[in-house]
């Protein structure tokens, strides 16, 4: 029976190769990078997901999905996800045709949040950007050694977007067992769904790029939109002292203290071992191969430079059941 409990993600979850073969195969389809601890957020969460033996068909909320690929892999097991974000998000090119992708229009009633704007992954700032800049001088950094890298990385992303061989082959798959997904524009402290919705929750790594202040009220949602009995399986950023607001990517890191009080999670369902779970992190060649070539030419993020050693701070794992 699953029961409440706050873990952090170790590496050991990198072994399910069948997992990280699924995260893979949607992530060349739909040709989008993983953020570095990804793979951890995400097995851990199917892991708990195949334990309740869900029937085809369940409805299952994935809060703050973004375009993340986690919804992708559920639909694909056949259940219907209702994608909640507060962003206003258009249906990705490479679901077409394989998945019924559905918008859900909701005011926000001018709610703002400055977590927004990175939803449309910085393309209105380098549009801006080039702007700004004459050809020549953009042209000179573009062609500098400096820059090498990164080109490599644009021209190989440019060419999947013209021909995603992935995506062709796919296409000649048979999707009839597939769920729905509905995109639906919503906060975490006010979730326009009605009581006892879904079957389950999910939250990857969306948690932290929350209103402090809103935290324990949109705990409070999650657990109103879950049917009874039912669990929110929520990924996180934890710390390992005290809370801390990382500002770069607009995000918080929460200590063990405060997850346990959020969450009313006593302390004999906490496993909390930050320093040995960094150390396992630091030192895991197969995370250390997967990390996206976009972290390893910026500082500006929880694994500067691609370094695991520099890890600003490790995912967490916290499970939630409706009483």
């Amino acid at each position: 029976m699953i029961q409440d409990k706050i873990e952090l993600l170790g590496t050991e979850l990198l072994k399910d190769k069948n997992k990280l073969k699924i995260i893979d195969h949607w992530l060349g389809i739909m040709n989008w990078p993983n953020g570095w601890h990804y793979d951890l957020d995400i097995v851990w969460a199917l892991r708990y997901i195949e334990q309740l033996n869900l029937p085809k068909g369940a409805t299952i909320i994935d809060a703050g999905a973004g375009l993340g690929i986690t919804q992708f892999i559920l639909a694909s097991y056949g259940y219907n996800v209702i994608s909640l974000d507060f962003a206003d998000r258009q249906v990705p090119r490479f679901t077409k045709n394989i998945f019924i992708v559905e918008k859900a229009s909701h005011d926000l009633k001018g709610y703002t949040h400055e977590y927004m704007e990175f939803m449309n992954y910085g393309q209105k700032q380098v549009v801006n950007e080039k702007k700004k800049r004459g050809f020549n001088s953009f042209l000179k950094k573009m062609i500098s050694p400096k820059r090498f890298g990164l080109n490599i990385y644009i021209a190989k992303n440019l060419f999947k977007k013209i021909l995603n061989l992935r995506y062709i082959f796919e296409l000649m798959r048979d999707h009839s067992g597939f769920g729905k997904i509905t995109f639906l524009r919503g906060t975490f402290n006010n979730i326009p769904l009605s009581d006892n919705t879904a079957d389950a929750l999910i939250s990857i790594s969306a948690f932290e790029h929350n209103t402090y202040e809103d935290m324990p009220s949109s705990i409070g949602e999650f657990m109103r939109v879950v049917k009874n009995g039912a669990p929110a399986f929520i990924t996180t950023s934890a710390s390992e002292k005290q809370d801390w607001y990382f500002k770069p990517p607009k995000a918080w890191n929460f200590s063990r203290n405060t997850l346990s009080s959020w969450f009313d999670i006593s302390e004999e369902s906490v496993t909390f071992n930050y320093r040995e779970v960094f150390e396992n992190v630091i030192h895991s060649k197969i995370l250390e191969k997967r990390i996206p070539l976009s972290y390893k030419l910026n500082a500006d993020n929880g694994l500067p430079y691609g370094r695991l050693s520099d890890a600003q701070y490790l995912p967490v794992g916290i499970i939630k059941v409706k009483k």
